[in-house]
C-alpha cells in the first residue's frame, strides 16, 4: 500500500496489474509446494498411526509366546506405549486445525479492522467533495474545503481559476499543499466544495517521489502507455536533457530502480517522464526538493521551453524562484485565498 498513491498517479495500474500477476504465479508455485507437503505429512501420520498401534506387540509377541510375559503385562504395555505415542504425536495429529484456527482468526480480525475503519471513515467524511470535467480547458476549485479523517481542516473556502497556458505557484503550508494535491489526483480524502478538472485532456502528476517499478529503465519511463509508445531516441534525448545521460545505456536493463537511484536522480527521471509525455496539464508537488536551487530552475526553463503551451501548477511550502511562473496564489486554511499577479 506505500506505492499506491504513487501507482495512482502515474497511471501506472494496468503494468503494476501485469507485475502483480507474475508474482501471483509464485505464490501459485507455493501454494503447490505447500500442497504437496501437506500430503506428505497426511501419509506420514496415517503410517505412523498404524504402525504405533502394531509395534508393541509385534516387538513383545516372541517373550509372550516363550512365556517370558503375561497377556495382561503385554496388554499394559501397549496401552503405555500407545499413551505416549498419543501424547507426542499431539502437533502433528492436529496441524491442520492449527493451520484452519489461525486462518479463520486473522480473517476475523482482518474484517473488525475493516469495519472499524469504514467506520471511522465515515463519521469524518462528509461526501460532499465532488470532481467533475469542466466545460473546457480549465482548472477550477469551487469553495474547496479539505479535511482529514480526524476532522482536523488542511484547506478552507479555496476557490481559483487556472487555465491553459497558464504557470501557476500555489504557495501553502506543507499539510495544505499535500491535501490539495490528494484532492485534485481523487486520493482518498474528505471534504466539501467542488474540483473542475480538465476536460480533454488528464493532467500529469508529479509527486516527491515517481513510481519506480521492478521494470526495464525504458518501461518505467513509459508508464502507463506502452515502450513501443516512444522512439529510443526521444527517450535518450529526455534522459540526456534532465542530466540522466549515463543511464541511457540501461534502457533495457530490468533493475528494482528505487534502489539504483538515489533521491536526485529519481525526481530528475520523473521529469525525463515529463518531457516523453508532453501532457498539456502538469501538477507538481515537490516534485524538485532534493535539487539545487540552480538545477530546479534548470529544470523548470527546460518545462517552459519543451512544452510552452502546457498549464504547469507547482503545488509546495518551499520557496521557489517566482520568475519561473506568471501568477502566484496562497492557499489559507482559514479564509478563502485572494489570486495575486506576480
Amino acid at each position: 500500500m506505500a506505492h499506491a498513491p504513487a501507482i495512482a498517479l502515474t497511471g501506472a495500474e494496468t503494468g503494476e496489474r501485469r507485475r502483480l500477476a507474475h508474482a501471483f504465479d509464485g505464490i501459485k508455485h507455493a501454494w503447490a509446494v505447500q500442497t504437496a507437503s501437506f500430503r506428505n505429512l497426511i501419509v506420514f501420520s496415517s503410517g505412523y498411526t498404524m504402525l504405533t498401534s502394531v509395534l508393541p506387540l509385534l516387538i513383545l509377541a516372541p517373550r509372550y509366546l516363550h512365556g517370558e510375559i503375561s497377556l495382561g503385562t503385554l496388554m499394559q504395555v501397549t496401552i503405555a506405549f500407545g499413551q505416549v505415542t498419543a501424547a507426542l504425536s499431539w502437533l502433528s495429529g492436529n496441524y491442520s486445525s492449527i493451520a484452519q484456527w489461525e486462518a479463520s482468526a486473522a480473517r476475523v480480525l482482518g474484517l473488525q479492522e475493516a469495519v472499524e475503519d469504514l467506520q471511522g471513515r465515515t463519521e469524518t467524511d462528509p461526501a460532499t467533495l465532488s470532481r467533475v470535467l469542466a466545460e473546457g480547458p480549465l482548472l477550477a476549485f469551487r469553495d474547496l474545503s479539505v479535511v482529514t479523517q480526524a476532522g482536523e481542516v488542511m484547506l478552507e473556502h479555496f476557490s481559483a481559476e487556472i487555465r491553459l497556458g497558464e504557470r501557476v505557484l500555489v504557495e501553502a503550508t506543507p499539510q495544505a499543499a499535500d491535501a490539495l494535491f490528494r484532492a485534485i489526483a481523487g486520493l482518498s480524502v474528505s471534504g466539501a466544495g467542488q474540483i473542475e478538472l480538465p476536460n480533454g485532456s488528464a493532467p500529469f502528476f508529479m509527486a516527491d517521489r515517481p513510481y519506480l517499478p521492478e521494470a526495464t529503465l525504458l518501461e518505467v519511463l513509459a508508464e502507463p502507455q506502452s515502450p513501443d509508445h516512444f522512439a529510443p531516441e526521444s527517450v535518450a534525448k529526455a534522459l540526456v536533457d534532465v542530466g540522466l545521460a549515463q543511464v541511457v545505456p540501461r534502457l533495457a536493463t530490468m533493475a528494482l530502480w528505487e534502489q539504483e537511484f538515489g533521491i536526485e536522480d529519481q525526481q530528475r527521471l520523473g521529469f525525463a517522464r515529463l518531457l516523453l509525455h508532453r501532457p498539456a496539464w502538469i501538477l507538481i508537488h515537490d516534485a524538485s526538493s532534493a535539487l539545487s536551487p540552480q538545477a530546479e530552475n534548470e529544470l523548470f526553463e527546460l518545462i517552459a521551453q519543451a512544452l510552452p503551451g502546457s498549464a504547469l501548477v507547482t503545488i509546495t511550502h518551499r520557496a521557489m524562484a517566482r520568475r519561473m511562473f506568471n501568477r502566484r496564489i496562497s492557499v489559507s486554511t482559514v479564509a478563502p485565498s485572494p489570486l495575486k499577479a506576480i
